[in-house]
């Protein structure tokens, strides 16, 4: 999967007298000790602001959701007399970005301010090489000087803050040009998933501006174009003083020409997988599709009208974007309780009190992993093939009062309580019941919205009569679920006719077993789950049901500053601005990436659960409204004395 990674920043707090040049670098933090960070990237300057908001997009490739992927964001002060110093940083784990909310989440840094990551899908739709030049602009600046002018492009896009609401989000920046109504700017290179998102025919907005010290930019002219018309804009000899304006693209300020722009290159590089075709959009109302509607400009009062967005043409949409437009994952977990696994209270029963066990193991890796996209944090618990009340049961509740448990936790306290009640296991082994109450409760969910569930089916052997549950597999082929079955213990595993006529229909059934690969906890969770992505797209798009925009949100869930999941990756910036990693990121800080990759702590949830953030879109970064549940923040203080709060 390859997703695309923005960053920005607020409240940052600086040593010096001046007001800060933030910029930042992004590597990732690989979960062997001793191992070297890699650096994917490093931010343009932002002068003169302690909120910056940096244009750079990050492309992450070949993500797995079955795999923890941890992402360190160093920040550093480009300002002369501070001479890169750092500012502070934050870890990102990329799957728990990807599953929050809008595929937003933010982090307190040490010493204050705080770091937001967004995540998206990255499309292989190619990329854009351009040269812009401008003639004639306004002059903003009076008779005695002249402007210093730059250009965003933006691509319109929902806002983080006010559900209902459009903004036009800056995904490039150029340079400024002193002092010129006629600057010419140097080549440029973007990527079309950045400025277009699903649909290449999407309109975005060329914005001039006249650079100003104190960050409060005076805004020149627009003009809103696609991708096409871009192209067919090119002038000939767009680099002489007497260049032909027939094709430039006029620019406007509330309604009067503003000067033009001439595209004196731009050139479309398109993959060699790169398909024409469209796709049928869905029932849901695409972004844009609507009249002409007022917009607001982010980062400014102005009000500016924009034409619909061309839907027409549709990138095939990912497991990403489901997730961005609020798609919700539904975890179901099913438990073997036969005899054949052997009576709990003996040390070679694969459900034995002594210690931990195999089920409890691979029931923590798997559905931590899940987790990250579970909106609700509620699971059904079933086991199969017990006797309850007399009577053996192939689907029956873990839990006492047969509700929905609470958290990974929650699963796990459940299945001991129950396997530990005096349980009477029993033959014979059926996994039909349960796959069919799955079946109808991820239909149920998806009359609710986007919805999709996952059942995690853990046993320790072939069903007793396959062709039963065969049956109940096909009858699965219109759900929107996927099915993991987990094979525990050393067993003779005769899976290969389950699964292939399971898949007759569609692809929706898999089978590890724990034992191949109990060695590696993240090739357990990958090898489990990494189909998941492409099952979840398929039915999607067999039905006709396609993203709806990146979910707006209201709040973005902001974790406070933990000083054991922390980092602080040895980085050294050179003469030329390129930064270079020295060493390996020590113990602890590596001892708090795999802690927040393989799942929250308690004392995590607890303080994720009682504070959030109200912040503005990343355009309009201002002042940040703290709102905490003070009764939450008791508890964690009463548990957890050393637990640390920056208010």
């Amino acid at each position: 999967m390859k997703l695309q990674l923005s960053i920005w920043a607020e409240n940052l707090k600086s040593s010096g007298f001046r007001q800060p040049d933030p910029f930042a670098v992004v590597t990732i933090v690989p979960k062997e000790l001793g191992a070297k960070p890699e650096i994917i990237g490093k931010t343009e300057i932002v002068p003169n602001t302690r909120s910056p908001d940096w244009t750079k997009i990050f492309i992450i490739n070949d993500f797995q959701i079955g795999k923890s992927m941890n992402l360190a964001v160093s920040i550093y002060n480009g300002e002369t007399s501070e001479k890169n110093k750092p500012m502070g940083s934050a870890l990102f784990e990329v799957g728990k970005v990807l599953g929050s909310p809008g595929s937003i989440m933010g982090k307190e840094i040490k010493g204050g301010g705080l770091v937001v990551a967004s995540v998206e899908s990255a499309h292989d739709a190619g990329s854009v090489r351009f040269r812009l030049r401008a003639l004639d602009l306004i002059n903003t600046e009076g008779v005695m000087r002249k402007p210093d002018p730059f250009f965003e492009l933006q691509r319109l896009r929902e806002s983080a803050s006010r559900v209902g609401s459009r903004v036009w989000d800056t995904v490039f920046r150029s340079t400024s040009i002193k002092n010129t109504l006629n600057p010419i700017w140097g080549e440029s290179f973007l990527e079309l998933s950045a400025l277009c998102g699903l649909s290449p025919n999407q309109k975005f907005r060329l914005a001039l501006y006249d650079f100003e010290e104190s960050g409060n930019h005076v805004f020149m002219g627009e003009a809103k174009l696609t991708i096409d018309e871009l192209v067919a804009a090119v002038a000939d000899d767009g680099m002489s003083d007497s260049v032909p304006r027939e094709k430039e693209l006029k620019l406007k300020n509330a309604g009067k020409d503003a000067g033009g722009v001439i595209v004196v290159e731009a050139e479309v590089t398109k993959p060699e997988t790169a398909s024409d075709e469209a796709l049928p959009l869905g029932s849901q109302e695409p972004l844009g599709a609507a009249d002409e509607e007022e917009y607001e400009l982010a980062g400014s009062s102005e009000e500016i009208t924009v034409d619909p967005l061309d839907m027409k043409a549709l990138i095939a949409p990912t497991f990403a974007n489901y997730v961005s437009g609020g798609c919700q994952l539904h975890v179901m977990v099913a438990i073997d309780a036969t005899a054949t696994n052997g009576d709990p209270r003996q040390p070679t029963s694969l459900h034995s009190f002594q210690g931990k066990n195999d089920y409890q193991t691979v029931l923590e890796t798997t559905c931590r992993v899940l987790a990250k996209y579970d909106s609700d944090q509620l699971y059904p618990v079933y086991g199969f093939g017990a006797k309850i009340d007399g009577k053996i049961d192939h689907c029956f509740h873990l839990s006492k009062d047969e509700k929905s448990v609470s958290g990974v936790d929650g699963i796990l306290s459940t299945y001991d309580e129950k396997f530990k009640s005096g349980l009477i296991m029993s033959t014979p082994r059926d996994f039909s019941e349960v796959i069919r109450k799955c079946t109808d409760a991820s239909l149920e969910e998806l009359e609710n919205g986007h919805a999709y569930s996952i059942l995690l089916l853990f046993t320790n052997g072939t069903p007793a009569d396959v062709s039963k549950s065969v049956e109940a597999l096909m009858a699965a082929d219109e759900a929107p679920l996927s099915i993991v079955v987990v094979g525990i213990g050393g067993g003779d595993f005769a899976m290969d006719c389950l699964v292939a006529e399971g898949n007759g229909g569609r692809d929706k059934v898999r089978f590890v077993q724990y034992t191949s690969v109990e060695s590696d906890q993240d090739a357990l969770a990958a090898a489990a789950l990494d189909h998941i992505p492409e099952q979840l797209e398929t039915y999607f798009q067999s039905h006709n049901l396609y993203p709806n925009p990146e979910k707006a949100i209201g709040e973005i869930v902001v974790e406070p500053y933990n000083e054991a999941t922390d980092v602080n990756v040895p980085i050294q910036i050179s003469d030329n601005g390129d930064p270079v990693v020295t060493g390996s990121v020590d113990s602890q800080a590596n001892n708090g990436a795999t802690t927040s990759a393989a799942g929250e702590t308690k004392m995590q949830q607890m303080m994720n659960h009682g504070q959030t953030f109200l912040t503005k879109h990343k355009k309009q970064v201002g002042k940040v409204t703290r709102k905490f549940n003070l009764q939450a923040k008791k508890e964690i203080k009463k548990k957890f004395p050393q637990a640390k709060f920056f208010l």
